[in-house]
């Protein structure tokens, strides 16, 4: 499988250009000695975001494994397709030129562009690093991250790292975030810091019987490193509504959605990885998938 990357977001920008480039490198090399492979979200969009975008790309320069993806709007898009005559257009443009890939957010409003541009780095970013000029209670970016219940560290100038999260609230704000969001959760938008908790790891692909209350909380008495077995559990006595049928699940049928559900948290972070967008599935339609392993297993049997 393809070696996932370590993600950075940076957002916040710079105007310090000196005492903030000393920040960008440590960071930098900080991450870059810790992980095989190491990919920096961008946005250049304001002045100061440009800055911080064209340091890290100086900065490649003596660490070329570094991948760089630039994160721009439609109007960036349109200025890049059509090469403008401002120096600040033609620096962005340099900037995107010189990324290894460039996502495109269609912005409807400045308001509307900020809120998925942050979504973006909640989803696809396993740290943010955050130039926080204002007052942390009334800021933007935290007081959306505070609202979207995803607990993606962030590290705050001039430190660049995190405590790590503690799994205990990993598990707590999984299964608050899939409650929130009515267990319907595209791949495409899976927070990161989610599918590396979910994504299976060496000795946790087991699988536990499943059919009943009491088998759920058997699973959440397990090692509480095992979230993505509690995860699954949990949303799929939600669906089946074990409480109102005890005993109303197949045995056979739910150890092939179980691994169906590993398998497709490989993929998303197989795509991820390769920096292609994801497959567009929900993890949780097990009707759906229900409904596709029936007809697969009529499929095999048919002389």
């Amino acid at each position: 499988m393809t070696e996932v990357p370590y993600t950075i977001g940076f957002l916040g920008g710079f105007r310090d250009y000196r005492h903030n480039s000393d920040f960008i490198d440590n960071a930098l090399d900080y991450y870059c000695g810790r992980h095989a492979r190491l990919r920096v979200l961008v946005s250049p969009t304001t002045e100061g975001e440009t800055r911080l975008a064209t340091r890290i790309l100086a900065a490649r320069r003596s660490r070329p494994e570094i991948e760089v993806v630039s994160v721009i709007a439609t109007a960036h898009l349109r200025s890049y397709e059509r090469s403008g005559t401002s120096s600040t257009v033609t620096h962005r443009n340099r900037i995107i030129a010189a990324s290894d890939h460039y996502v495109v957010l269609n912005e409807t409003s400045c308001g509307g562009y900020t809120e998925q541009l942050y979504n973006l780095f909640v989803e696809q970013c396993d740290l943010i690093l955050y130039n926080c000029v204002q007052d942390a209670k009334k800021d933007r970016l935290l007081s959306h991250v505070r609202q979207f219940s995803v607990p993606v560290p962030i590290a705050f100038l001039p430190k660049f790292t995190a405590a790590a999260t503690d799994i205990e609230k990993v598990l707590d704000a999984s299964l608050n975030f899939i409650r929130s969001n009515d267990f319907r959760v595209p791949a495409e938008k899976l927070p990161q810091v989610f599918l590396c908790s979910w994504t299976s790891q060496p000795g946790q692909e087991r699988y536990a019987h499943i059919s009943s209350l009491d088998d759920v909380a058997a699973v959440f008495r397990l090692d509480d490193k095992n979230i993505q077995l509690k995860v699954f559990a949990y949303a799929l006595a939600v669906h089946a509504n074990f409480w109102a049928d005890p005993e109303c699940c197949d045995a056979d049928s739910v150890h092939v959605l179980y691994r169906l559900f590993c398998r497709q948290l490989d993929r998303i972070a197989l795509a991820r990885a390769s920096g292609q967008p994801s497959e567009r599935f929900e993890l949780f339609d097990f009707d759906r998938q229900l409904k596709d392993i029936y007809r697969q297993s009529r499929v095999a049997v048919r002389p």
